[in-house]
């Protein structure tokens, strides 16, 4: 039964990734094509593989796959053939086994429940040597009742034991629970980062992976998310939860939810690049959208219990309720959903990712005064329109006044025409800021904006246009008016547009086989970010996390500059982002970091 990627406890150790997996298939086993007269080993991408699963498999590097293969670059096309030089790679190592090993086989049914890794760790051997014991079992497609070989290791020392775990796994006991009444032993399996991306197919949303319940937990609420035993190899290793409500028990996950998965896929991205360095580090996953009670009960969990870091949850109930566990534990909890000012109140084990809402206005209204300095500020509103920035707005119009600084105010009906520019000279400088974020009402501004922008640019004047965080999300000829504008707007992440986010993109696609989603701000990207501090900081820490050993951090769309107002209070960023559009679609990001002076009054 296959089971969505989210829905369960993944474990994760992150060591050296480089050294050779004991399992990996050799590339002179392959058959042999004559091409121009020059031999090359031949083999045939299947469904639903990922780059770096075949560069385990044959253990390979990026290298010399994309040498010979340059195609593979732009993504893996199934039934598509890769070719190797026999000349190059005939010499590969061979799988090594005892001379002295015998194997023999027999058959197993798969009963219901039963996953091939469970059939695997109850037999001594391996998920792979079951699959070469049958190659026409699909790992992710099997069902119960079908018949399978699974290989039996007659002598110690053979490569079928599970008694060996390598340098780049740990060894856990995973169990979740079911909607039904029945409990079965729990499965033990090797998993590694690698393992959980080639399980993650080409729509990244499925594990090839049965979990069975641990029967010690029946008086768990059915509902409660899943839970692992963590039997771990390595010493010291750091601990990292994340919480979010991924759905995984729906048949059609939400919107949300599905961007939440983009999230913890851009996890794993940061997490595979610091595996190669470093303390190893634990990751759990688990599905937040359950009951309260189940919440409660997750709480009192050991290993929940002993984690070093939370990301999330997106809930503000679940989110208080955690601070109060982590803040007796001495744990920390990136926040990086609930944005709200009293949640850092007595809650030193918070650390908020994104600025306040009241620290983001401070720093955005001094960018604005200094604006002003040079340009007129004229305010704009449109009759029976849309005001939801006026908390905004008014705190504006209160610091210009403080600085007797001179302002105007345009109103219009309808759609904005030439017409409503008459009260302004052209061959002055003005600095445009609606009382509206939307959509709507930006559409019905802007043309006549850009218009007067053409007057005023033969007058020797200057337009500008202040705008809203929503603006970043704005497509097509709507963001070409924000560079015709000039546009500046302040948001709590960047819109990058760089060589990295690029890399990220291209190995995004890679791994999961799809389009990341174009949202604002980009999931895949924040979690990215998100996974880049969270395990900077505990490896920085020895295991602990503590904000004043790393307060600042510069990601490829998140920065972070922390303080706190107080050794009871939380840790807040205090970075924002000014975002400037200018035209021919070129835009140019800087990151300030607000003083906490500069907070207003609320």
């Amino acid at each position: 039964m296959i089971k969505k990627i989210l829905g369960l406890i993944l474990t994760i150790s992150f060591v050296f990734l480089s050294v050779n997996v004991v399992c990996a298939d050799n590339i002179s086993d392959l058959p042999v094509k004559a091409i121009n007269g020059k031999e090359y080993f031949c083999y045939e991408v299947q469904r639903g593989e990922t780059i770096f699963g075949l560069l385990k498999k044959f253990s390979l590097t990026e290298d010399e796959l994309y040498k010979y293969n340059p195609s593979v670059k732009s993504g893996l096309k199934a039934f598509s053939n890769l070719y190797f030089p026999v000349d190059i790679f005939g010499k590969n190592k061979e799988n090594t086994k005892p001379s002295n090993e015998s194997i023999s086989y027999k058959k197993v049914t798969i009963k219901k429940g039963e996953s091939l890794f469970g059939i695997a760790y109850d037999n001594g051997v391996t998920v792979d040597d079951i699959l070469k014991a049958n190659p026409t079992l699909d790992s992710s497609f099997y069902k119960a009742g079908d018949v399978i070989l699974v290989p039996v290791a007659t002598n110690e020392g053979s490569s079928t034991s599970n008694s060996t775990v390598t340098s780049t796994t740990v060894k856990s006991s995973v169990q979740e629970v079911k909607e039904e009444s029945s409990f079965e032993e729990p499965v033990v399996t090797n998993v590694d980062i690698q393992e959980v991306v080639d399980m993650t197919n080409s729509k990244g949303n499925e594990l090839a992976k049965e979990i069975s319940p641990e029967p010690q937990i029946e008086e768990l609420p059915a509902d409660t998310m899943s839970i692992e035993r963590i039997e771990v190899i390595e010493v010291d290793t750091l601990n990292v939860t994340l919480m979010l409500p991924f759905e995984s028990s729906s048949s059609n996950p939400s919107k949300t939810a599905n961007l939440y998965t983009e999230f913890y896929k851009g996890f794993l991205l940061a997490a595979e690049e610091l595996s190669k360095i470093g303390d190893p580090v634990k990751i759990r996953v688990v599905d937040t959208s359950v009951s309260p009670d189940a919440f409660d009960t997750l709480l009192k969990f050991p290993e929940i219990q002993e984690c070093d870091l939370f990301i999330g949850p997106d809930n503000e109930e679940q989110l208080v309720k955690l601070a109060a566990m982590t803040n007796e534990s001495g744990a920390y909890i990136l926040n990086c959903f609930v944005i709200k000012d009293e949640l850092l109140d007595n809650n030193p084990s918070i650390i908020q990712s994104n600025i306040l809402r009241s620290d983001m206005y401070a720093g955005a209204i001094d960018h604005f005064i200094r604006m002003a300095h040079e340009a007129t500020p004229v305010f704009v509103s449109r009759v029976d329109g849309e005001a939801d920035k006026m908390q905004f707005i008014d705190q504006l119009k209160t610091r210009l006044e403080g600085e007797r600084i001179p302002f105007k105010e345009i109103v219009y009906n309808g759609v904005m025409t030439e017409e409503d520019f008459s009260s302004l000279n052209p061959s002055k400088n003005y600095v445009f800021i609606p009382v509206s974020g939307s959509r709507n009402e930006f559409v019905k501004l802007t043309n006549g904006l850009k218009e007067y922008k053409l007057k005023s640019v033969v007058a020797d004047g200057n337009v500008v246009l202040f705008g809203y965080p929503e603006w970043t999300t704005l497509r097509g000829d709507q963001q070409k008016s924000l560079g015709d504008l000039d546009a500046v707007i302040y948001s709590r992440f960047d819109l990058p547009q760089n060589y990295q986010s690029s890399i990220l993109e291209r190995k995004y696609k890679e791994w999961y086989g799809e389009e990341w989603s174009d949202v604002v701000p980009n999931q895949v990207l924040f979690g990215y970010d998100m996974a880049k501090y969270a395990i900077s900081t505990l490896r920085k820490g020895n295991g602990d996390v503590n904000p004043e050993l790393m307060p600042v951090y510069e990601g490829v769309q998140s920065s972070m500059h922390l303080f706190r107002d107080g050794e009871n209070d939380g840790w807040v960023n205090q970075d924002l982002y000014f975002i400037t559009f200018t035209p021919y679609g070129r835009i140019k990001s800087e990151v300030v970091t607000v003083p906490k002076i500069s907070r207003l009054a609320q």
